[in-house]
């Protein structure tokens, strides 16, 4: 059956996206005024994209606060690295501070190494790159029963490639929305990966681009797991990609629809996160600088928005836990 060609979303459906901001509260709807006009709509796909070949609704901003059943509360509020590989830990520790500053309010831990080679996962030899890849899916079923009791959720990290099922060639990752668990592989996004014929050498990270995609990916995939569904009304990290030089195209920012999706479960504070975002791509440099500037100038703009009165906070998660309750549903 043929796919209907991907129809590009109006300014009139963007904004129904993003949904009524009548009864949000002014700080909110002043952050949401100065970020919509950031964001270009979603061009129209090529005929090798993601939106070419999956049909996609879209998830409103209504959409999600009426489906969310995962909740962040003061019982469940750690997001967990889990590597599945022994993967440098200045690497690992750069993504976990990345993860903190997105997922701004909560705090982020790194786990002992569970050992890919020893999990009874399927796995196989990939006819067209001659490389081993380890079956996605049977990954995430393993973790289901791993996660900690003060967990959020739970991203699992390798270096080896992966594949959801047989019919599939490869996935960068894979996210369970209602076990809260995902995993991904950094293989396909290092230079590298294709140049080496041995079957089991292990690609080593590196800094510059490894260390911005690893962490635009790592951050597109916990997104799932907070609920948010692939993204179709404006250029966001949250879009959908089937190749990496889609996935190079999407930028590393999240969209109004999709940041407020977030920001109703975490209840963060817009301003707050940009500032730590600033802070923690300006520390990275390299592939990070533009974000820095970009997260620079919003949290500028927001800050003149708020008022003279606004300081910028830095708390963390044990401070927030009395506000991180369950919210209560108007609809």
């Amino acid at each position: 059956m043929e796919t209907v060609p991907f129809t590009i979303p109006d300014q009139k459906v963007r904004q129904l996206a993003i949904g009524s901001i009548a009864g949000t509260p002014i700080r909110m709807k002043k952050a949401l005024k100065i970020i919509t006009p950031l964001f270009d709509p979603l061009p129209k796909p090529g005929p090798n994209d993601w939106l070419a070949d999956h049909d996609e609704d879209g998830q409103t901003y209504e959409a999600y606060i009426s489906q969310l059943k995962n909740y962040v509360d003061e019982k469940r509020n750690v997001i967990y690295i889990q590597p599945l590989e022994d993967i440098d830990k200045e690497f690992i520790e750069k993504l976990r501070k990345f993860t903190k500053a997105y997922y701004f309010g909560l705090e982020v831990k790194i786990r002992k190494v569970m050992h890919l080679e020893k999990m009874e996962v399927d796995n196989r030899i990939n006819d067209s790159i001659g490389k081993r890849q380890y079956n996605a899916t049977q990954i995430l079923r393993h973790l289901e029963g791993k996660l900690p009791k003060d967990a959020y959720c739970m991203i699992a990290i390798c270096m080896s490639d992966l594949y959801p099922k047989d019919e599939w060639n490869y996935v960068f990752g894979l996210a369970s929305l209602k076990n809260r668990t995902g995993v991904f592989s950094f293989a396909r996004y290092d230079e590298r990966f294709f140049d080496d014929e041995d079957e089991e050498a292990k690609i080593l990270p590196e800094k510059s681009q490894l260390l911005w995609r690893s962490a635009s990916v790592m951050a597109h995939e916990i997104g799932h797991m907070f609920g948010l569904r692939h993204c179709i009304y404006f250029n966001c990290i949250m879009n959908g990609s089937n190749n990496l030089e889609e996935n190079d195209r999407k930028p590393i920012f999240m969209c109004p629809v999709c940041i407020r999706k977030l920001q109703y479960n975490i209840k963060f504070e817009m301003v707050d996160r940009y500032h730590a975002l600033a802070d923690i791509c300006s520390e990275f440099q390299g592939k990070f600088n533009e974000a820095a500037k970009w997260y620079k100038n919003v949290e500028k703009d927001i800050l003149e928005a708020y008022g003279p009165h606004y300081k910028i906070k830095k708390e963390g998660p044990l401070q927030r836990c009395e506000n991180l309750k369950k919210p209560k549903k108007s609809l």
